[in-house]
């Protein structure tokens, strides 16, 4: 908790130049694209009345940039919002604001659902793109763009992924998400994230934050989430199929505060891959979901007492997702997890053709390997571990020590 503490205050502070806001009383209205790099200003002395009225969807285009100072409050009417680049133009935004002087992006009514949102287009990949110490608050009145661009949701934030794999890219940072309508944040395909630190996201009607689940390890420890339809990371389920790693990546899975949903599953392809689940992470398991270590490593090492690893289905009690199956011959461990649910249907139909939370892989010479330590095994719809054996000598390599098991609907462990 120390070492949170520390790394909040460490990279959330920079130092804060005093702005003095301007003597006008009335918000400037903003009707047309960006089109060449423009600095807004903290121009209105009350804090009540907004410095900019935005009153379309507007683009930034044509490589200009839209940069905004600390304190700065941007409103917008009914259903405009900001598109940062477009399909065919650059454009970056800087909303880089002070703890101590927010920059704000609100309704001009304060409803969630009143204005669109800031989207960011799926070719625009400027590392400069940055919303630091800001509120986004009442979008989602529309998806952001067209759907073929990735942006099929209504989002407070947006990034847009097309279907040639073109993602685009935001840092967000110390920053609060709250009262809007639909998803906080959405990215189709990956993330959509260069930087992700220390952001709230309160009262948004659906997910908190909604993306693939290659880019789960983008989400730091500290984001929390609060009164939102799903308090948590949530994968997309844009395809129908599992979501497979192939890049040759680490991948921790690391927040507390919030869940993640696997709605399609996930599967490690890649013999450099590794997929690690921290301690006190929950993982819930959509319908007929798989986590399957194809090739590379899994590892999910909670404490022994508190902030153990929870991996469950949805609804309490009932087998409803695949299991956990382990086909790679690495140092793949599971140790101090309560896992439940699982079991739903046989893994494989060659390989691993049984039911279980756990299943450990053989076939012609290729096996699994897995350690499964402490951990509590509860309530599959076969067993509690599968260890897919042909023989004495043709089996997976299973080391299972120190477990508990309850209302498995087979054994224990079964071979």
């Amino acid at each position: 908790m120390l070492f949170t503490l520390f790394a909040v205050l460490s990279l959330s502070c920079k130092k804060e130049e005093p702005i003095e806001p301007g003597a006008e009383t009335t918000p400037l209205i903003i009707d047309s694209d960006i089109t060449e790099t423009t600095t807004l200003t903290n121009r209105v002395a009350d804090s009540t009345i907004a410095d900019y009225c935005i009153i379309d969807f507007i683009a930034i285009r044509n490589g200009a940039g839209l940069i905004i100072e600390p304190g700065v409050t941007i409103e917008f009417t009914a259903d405009a919002g900001i598109s940062v680049g477009t399909y065919t133009e650059a454009g970056y935004i800087i909303a880089d604001g002070y703890f101590s002087s927010k920059i704000t992006f609100t309704g001009k009514t304060k409803t969630p659902g009143f204005w669109r949102g800031i989207a960011i287009s799926p070719t625009n990949t400027d590392a400069r793109n940055l919303i630091d110490n800001c509120i986004v608050e009442y979008a989602g009145s529309s998806i952001l763009g067209t759907t073929y661009a990735g942006f099929g949701y209504k989002s407070a934030v947006g990034v847009g992924a097309a279907s040639d794999g073109s993602v685009g890219l935001v840092s967000i940072k110390n920053t609060t998400i709250r009262n809007n309508s639909g998803k906080g944040y959405s990215c189709k395909i990956n993330s959509g994230l260069n930087e992700f630190f220390n952001n709230k996201f309160i009262n948004n009607s659906e997910e908190a934050i909604y993306m693939g689940a290659i880019g789960f390890s983008k989400i730091d420890v500290v984001t929390s989430f609060s009164g939102n339809g799903f308090d948590g990371i949530y994968q997309d389920s844009f395809e129908a199929s599992i979501e497979t790693i192939l890049d040759g990546s680490t991948h921790t899975w690391a927040n507390e505060n919030g869940p993640y949903f696997l709605s399609r599953g996930i599967r490690l392809n890649n013999s450099s891959a590794s997929l690690s689940l921290d301690f006190g992470v929950e993982l819930i398991m959509g319908d007929g979901t798989m986590i399957n270590c194809k090739d590379g490593t899994f590892t999910a090492i909670g404490h022994l007492a508190e902030n153990r690893i929870i991996i469950r289905g949805q609804t309490s009690g009932v087998s409803s997702w695949k299991g956990i199956l382990i086909e790679s011959n690495t140092d793949n461990v599971i140790k101090n997890c309560d896992i439940s649910e699982g079991g739903s249907e046989i893994f494989l139909a060659t390989g691993c053709n049984g039911s279980a939370n756990v299943g450990v892989f053989y076939w012609a010479g290729n096996l699994g390997k897995v350690t499964v330590e402490g951990c509590s095994l509860n309530n599959s719809g076969g067993c509690g571990i599968y260890n897919e054996t042909f023989s004495l000598t043709q089996h997976g390599d299973l080391t299972e020590t120190g477990n508990t098991f309850s209302g498995n609907a087979s054994s224990n462990v079964c071979d």
